[in-house]
């Protein structure tokens, strides 16, 4: 099992089950990548795209409810909510004409990226991680951490690269003007 987190720069990205094109470079080769529409998870989604294409992999993008599937007032909502979340990350993997397949699954989150990963015949998992306190990770460990520790495939884990200034917009150009000067 495998484990590293990279950076990567944030670019903002339904088909529910569509088939998977296979390419003739590596058959049958899969990356899966769990996509909830956050900044981490278009960062982790920019990566596996760029896997896909020097490698030939297709790409199976899951988003997963926190629900009960048998809970049938809520499913269609649920349902509903995660082909909604997929349709930007779809739309991006059709500009760059990687090929793909897209699920929705219920449940634990950690438990439910492993398991479709298995289901789906996957040979390694994209997911993307934000920073948090290593006081947060010790009272609950993030989702990341968790499908590195029970899958059986390698698993890459993207930190979100986050960019913020400390000066107001303000400052920055009175800077700017100053430099000039």
């Amino acid at each position: 099992m495998y484990y590293h987190a990279l950076s990567a720069p944030e670019i903002d990205g339904m088909a529910h089950a569509q088939p998977a094109r296979r390419n003739a470079k590596s058959p049958g080769r899969k990356l899966l990548v769990a996509y909830d529409g956050s900044p981490a998870a278009r960062c982790a989604l920019d990566y596996a795209i760029e896997r896909a294409r020097e490698s030939g992999a297709a790409i199976h993008v899951l988003n997963v409810q926190n629900a009960l599937v048998d809970d049938a007032v809520f499913y269609r909502s649920h349902a509903q909510a995660g082909a909604d979340t997929l349709k930007a990350a779809t739309a991006q993997l059709e500009l760059v004409r990687v090929p793909y397949t897209t699920d929705v699954a219920f449940g634990d989150v950690a438990q439910s990226i492993v398991r479709i990963a298995a289901m789906a015949s996957c040979d390694g998992i994209v997911i993307g991680a934000r920073d948090r306190l290593a006081l947060a990770n010790f009272f609950s460990p993030s989702v990341s951490s968790q499908v590195a520790r029970i899958a059986r495939v390698p698993v890459t884990v993207v930190k979100q690269k986050v960019v913020a200034t400390l000066h107001s917009p303000r400052h920055v150009s009175e800077a700017a003007w100053r430099l000039r000067g």
